[in-house]
């Protein structure tokens, strides 16, 4: 083993190994924090207080109209409406009072149908006919053409639309915002872990090495043996 040590090949490839292993551990360090750091999550704030976490940054026009129903079930039975009363609205509290009423008949495993009506029957009680003029919009006729101001007049628009199943836009009940997915202290530990499994690598190959070239076992164990100077 002393022999080999004393070569200039084993020097070299020994410097070799050094520098592949810092390279390769700087560079895989790197990747896992560029790849932690770009990973990012949807961060959904519904209108009814709810806050949806969601692992993905892009939402199709499916996904977004589930996130409505998420946020509120009764947000998403009034878009459903296909009675006359669909034109009607309700205040910021019925709209949660209704919403606790359909989770409870949900709970209660009521019928889609029998939810439906309930929420049908809840706005022609209690809902208030659209004024467009509120707003400064202005009344529509189908088949003419309005500008984006003339139909929406200062209404809050913000949180965007939303498509329904029958392509029909909605004005969605939640805003969205991107964050990481990570936190700091997460990444660090990924980037532990990556250190440790590249450690755990370079031990092996320098183990195979060892084992095949000079005949080493595999799990060198070292003792401390006693010098006859030692008394």
């Amino acid at each position: 083993m002393k022999n080999i040590r004393n070569t200039i090949w084993y020097r070299a490839l020994k410097t070799v190994f050094i520098v592949a292993f810092i390279i390769t551990t700087i560079s895989s360090l790197a990747i896992i924090y560029v790849s932690a750091t770009d990973e990012q999550k949807t961060i959904v704030n519904c209108d009814s207080g709810k806050r949806l976490i969601k692992n993905f940054t892009y939402l199709s026009e499916t996904e977004k109209y589930e996130i409505y129903r998420e946020c509120s079930e009764a947000d998403y039975r009034i878009a459903q409406s296909k009675t006359a009363t669909s034109r009607k609205v309700l205040s910021e509290s019925q709209r949660s009072e209704l919403d606790q009423i359909v989770i409870g008949m949900m709970n209660n495993k009521n019928s889609d149908k029998e939810i439906q009506m309930y929420v049908d029957n809840y706005k022609e009680a209690n809902g208030t006919p659209f004024d467009p003029a509120k707003y400064g919009a202005i009344p529509t006729e189908k088949g003419k053409s309005y500008t984006f101001k003339e139909v929406f007049g200062d209404m809050d628009t913000s949180n965007g639309f939303v498509k329904k199943t029958d392509d029909v836009s909605i004005l969605s009940n939640y805003k969205t915002s991107n964050e990481p997915r990570f936190s700091i202290p997460t990444i660090i530990g990924l980037m532990f872990l990556g250190l440790i499994g590249m450690t755990v690598i370079f031990w092996v190959i320098a183990r195979i090495f060892f084992y095949i070239i000079v005949g080493e076992k595999f799990f060198k164990i070292r003792r401390n043996i006693p010098s006859d100077n030692v008394k």
